[in-house]
């Protein structure tokens, strides 16, 4: 079941690019603007890397789009079911409420660990 809901939720491509460009791409964005304020003036700006902007980023950014990235996938993944009809389809096949329901965070927590 957790493998099921793993592949559903990689199948949202448009999903999944989001997360990625938030994870990934906010973060390199900064580094890049880093790079080109001290490219251009070396005197004013330190280099875009380092431990003092390792530390900004470990401290404000990654941590902040980290928690962002797992609760849009949290979310979709626990609310997709209900939304579709398909969670009463479900309990009918006699699994318990609460097997359905903690399958669903395996899943979020794999998408948005990687």
């Amino acid at each position: 079941m957790i493998a099921t809901r793993v592949m559903e939720l990689r199948k949202r491509r448009g999903l999944m690019i989001a997360l990625i460009v938030v994870n990934i791409g906010f973060p390199a964005v900064f580094l890049l603007i880093r790079l080109l304020a001290h490219a251009v003036a070396p005197h004013d700006n330190p280099p875009a890397g380092g431990y003092d902007i390792f530390r900004v980023l470990v401290a404000g950014f990654l941590p902040t789009f980290g928690f962002i990235v797992a609760t849009t996938a949290g979310c979709t993944a626990g609310s997709r079911d209900l939304t579709e009809g398909m969670f009463r389809h479900l309990v009918v096949t006699g699994r318990s409420r609460l097997a359905l329901y903690l399958a669903r965070i395996p899943p979020a927590w794999r998408l948005s660990c990687r």
